[in-house]
């Protein structure tokens, strides 16, 4: 990894807060509220598999560890449709990421920028969540370990 110069890498993060129908029996439905988002991953200023959906908690578990990482999975649900891995070494201070042929090297304080960035937009998500009487769907306090753990020394190989 030590020959490459290392890439940028940043996201975007767009939610829309909805109101949609829920059916409460065969006969009655009410409106309740409902929050999509996306995030928009870019290196370089490239977006990275754009049509994916984003997996925050496989990012932040690949902090913690090498490894092949289910980062992108298809916007069905379901990864087998059309989800890409990420194949996920850490060394000499650097994170280099493979996926669909490309390898990426970011430095180690430009992943953690990264994280520390999107876990700060994820518990501000939450939050709206919250206030629309909904769910948080991330689970900050991991991910703030994963990024401590990352923080204080590189992970295994």
């Amino acid at each position: 990894m030590s020959g490459q110069v290392p890439n940028r890498i940043a996201f975007d993060l767009k939610y829309e807060v909805k109101q949609v129908y829920k059916s409460l029996s065969k006969y009655k439905r009410e409106k309740v509220p409902t929050v999509v988002e996306s995030i928009e991953v870019y290196i370089d200023e490239v977006l990275l598999h754009g049509d994916n959906v984003f997996e925050a908690a496989s990012f932040f578990e690949s902090l913690t560890r090498a490894g092949t990482f289910r980062m992108f999975n298809c916007t069905c649900g379901v990864f087998g449709c059309g989800g890409y891995e990420v194949a996920v070494r850490h060394e000499e201070g650097r994170v280099q990421w493979d996926t669909e042929g490309l390898v990426y090297v970011f430095e180690h304080a430009e992943m953690l920028g990264f994280a520390e960035e999107l876990q700060f937009q994820l518990e501000k998500l939450d939050r709206v969540l919250v206030s629309h009487g909904l769910p948080p769907r991330f689970d900050n306090p991991s991910f703030i370990s994963s990024m401590k753990q990352f923080a204080e020394g590189m992970p295994s190989r």
